[in-house]
């Protein structure tokens, strides 16, 4: 059996977060689980992924602790308030923002 990874997309409801969502699906990358996650949503929103429909669901809510790769496509101040929660819940986080641009620690 192939490895999966469960992956979380934070900004999936931006046209940045659905274009990650939909080279995950074209490139068949090996997923087990995926959340589409938002800063703020009021429960009512969907994205597609391939031929699913996935519920958005709340960052603020999030146990980062259930996946295993993490791509943020949101702001600034969300990146620099949630990506650190997630990479100390082991994830390999990739962070579109500019907000870790200067940080030596990041390449």
């Amino acid at each position: 059996m192939a490895k999966t990874y469960n992956v979380a997309v934070v900004g999936a409801g931006s046209l940045v977060g659905e274009a990650i969502l939909d080279v995950l699906e074209k490139r068949k990358f090996p997923i087990g689980k995926i959340y589409a996650l938002e800063f703020e949503t009021d429960g009512e929103q969907y994205v597609d992924f391939g031929n699913k429909t996935l519920d958005i669901e709340s960052v603020e809510d999030f146990d980062f602790a259930s996946v295993q790769l993490a791509l943020f496509a949101s702001t600034e101040s969300v990146a620099a308030d949630y990506v650190p929660k997630a990479v100390a819940a082991g994830c390999i986080v990739i962070d579109d923002s500019a907000c870790f641009r200067f940080d030596a620690d990041v390449p």
